[in-house]
C-alpha cells in the first residue's frame, strides 16, 4: 500500500502504541454501541432472549447454539448471580478485553502502519459489535483455539489441518450448524493445496485451487439436492429470505418463486464478492463508514497474503484457507452485513497471522532453514 508514493507497509512502529490507545478504544466503542447504535445492537440485541432464561436457570447444554450459549452463562452466573443486560457486557467486556490485549501482547514487537490499523479497528468493532451477551463471544473462544493450534511450533501442520476441520465440526454441533459446510471446504481448498503442492505449476496453483472450490460448492448443492433435500431447501431458505435489518443481503433469487441451482450458486459468488467490498452500504449513512474501512482492510490483507501463497509459510497458508473456507460458509448464510462482521470480527486471530502481525514458522520451514546453514 503506497501514499505519496511511499511504501507504508514498510513503516515499522513500536506496538506499544497500541496498549496506549487501548482503553481509549473500548471506551469510543461503548459510546458508538450505546448512541448511534444502540437501536440496532442494544435495544434488539439476542441478549435480552437469553436474560430471562439464565436467570431462571432452565437451559442445559444440548445441540442448539442458543442453548449452548445461555447455559454456559448460566453456569457463569452462578458465581455472580447477574440479573441485568449491562452487567453481563461489563463481564464480558472486561474478560475478552484482557485475553485480546494478552494477545496482541503476543504479537511481533514492531508492525507496520497497515497492521497497527487493522488491529485498532478490530479493538473497536469487537467492542461495538461482539462483547455482549450473545453468542459471539462463545465463537470467539473456539477461533482463539483455532489460532494457538496455528501457532504452535510443536504440532505438524497435517495435524493442524485435522485440528482446524474439527474445531469446525465441533462449532456445527455446539454453535452455528452451517460450520460443517466450512470444514467440508476448508478440507477441499487445503486438499488442493496439498495435492497441487507435488506438481511444478506454481503460477497456475491458485487458479486451480479456486476452481476446485467453485467445483466442489456445486458438488455440494447437487448432492444435498438429490440426496439431501430438506438442507437443500433450507440453503435455498437461508439465502433468499428477505431480513428487516437495513443492511439486508438482497439477492437475484430472492424474487424468484423456485431459483434454479444455477441462480443460487450465482448468489453465492456475488454474496461473497459483495462480503468482501462491501461499498454497497456507504449510501446507508456515514455510521457505516468505519465497517467499509475495516471490511476493505481485511480484503486487501487477504489479497496481498494470496499473490504470495507459493511462498508462504504452512501457518500463515492454513490461516488464509481457514479463513477463506468461513468466508465461503459464510456467504451461503449471512442475512445481512450487521450479522457478517460480527461473526467475522471474533475471527481476527487468525487474521492477525494472515496479515503477519504474528509471525510462526512451520515446523517445515525451520528444518529448511537449519539444513541451508
Amino acid at each position: 500500500m503506497k501514499i505519496a508514493g511511499r511504501d507504508i507497509s514498510k513503516i515499522e512502529i513500536d506496538k506499544k502504541i497500541i496498549y496506549f490507545l487501548f482503553p481509549f478504544l473500548i471506551i469510543i466503542a461503548k459510546i458508538i454501541r450505546y448512541t448511534i447504535m444502540k437501536n440496532v445492537l442494544v435495544d434488539t440485541g439476542i441478549g435480552h432472549e437469553f436474560l430471562n432464561s439464565i436467570i431462571e436457570e432452565k437451559t442445559f447444554f444440548g445441540l442448539d447454539g442458543s442453548q449452548n450459549t445461555i447455559a454456559l452463562f448460566t453456569l457463569i452466573n452462578k458465581i455472580f448471580n447477574f440479573s441485568t443486560y449491562i452487567e453481563f457486557e461489563i463481564l464480558i467486556t472486561v474478560i475478552f478485553n484482557l485475553i485480546l490485549f494478552f494477545i496482541i501482547y503476543r504479537l511481533n514487537s514492531k508492525l507496520n502502519i497497515v497492521q497497527i490499523i487493522f488491529i485498532l479497528l478490530s479493538i473497536g468493532v469487537l467492542n461495538i459489535f461482539d462483547f455482549c451477551l450473545a453468542k459471539e463471544p462463545v465463537q470467539m473462544l473456539y477461533f482463539i483455539a483455532l489460532y494457538l493450534i496455528i501457532i504452535n511450533k510443536r504440532i505438524s501442520t497435517i495435524l493442524k489441518s485435522i485440528f482446524i476441520i474439527l474445531i469446525f465440526l465441533l462449532i456445527a454441533i455446539t454453535l452455528r450448524k452451517y460450520y460443517i459446510l466450512m470444514a467440508f471446504l476448508f478440507f477441499v481448498i487445503f486438499g488442493s493445496y496439498l495435492l497441487l503442492k507435488k506438481i511444478n505449476i506454481e503460477e497456475y496453483r491458485f487458479t486451480i485451487i479456486t476452481l476446485c472450490i467453485i467445483i466442489s460448492i456445486m458438488f455440494l448443492l447437487i448432492l444435498s439436492s438429490l440426496f439431501m433435500p430438506n438442507q437443500y431447501e433450507e440453503l435455498v431458505r437461508v439465502r433468499t429470505t428477505i431480513s428487516n435489518a437495513v443492511s439486508d443481503i438482497h439477492v437475484i433469487s430472492e424474487k424468484q418463486i423456485n431459483p434454479s441451482m444455477m441462480a443460487i450458486f450465482v448468489d453465492y459468488i456475488l454474496v461473497f464478492i459483495r462480503l468482501m467490498i462491501p461499498i454497497e452500504l456507504l449510501p446507508l449513512g456515514i455510521k457505516y463508514l468505519p465497517y467499509v474501512v475495516y471490511q476493505l482492510l481485511i480484503t486487501y490483507i487477504l489479497i496481498k497474503s494470496l499473490k504470495n501463497v507459493n511462498r508462504n509459510n504452512e501457518n500463515k497458508n492454513l490461516a488464509i484457507f481457514a479463513y477463506i473456507a468461513f468466508v465461503i460458509g459464510s456467504a451461503m448464510f449471512e442475512p445481512d452485513f450487521g450479522s457478517w462482521i460480527r461473526h467475522e470480527a471474533v475471527f481476527c486471530p487468525i487474521l492477525f497471522i494472515i496479515c503477519d502481525a504474528k509471525n510462526i514458522e512451520s515446523k517445515i520451514s525451520e528444518k529448511t532453514k537449519k539444513k541451508e546453514e
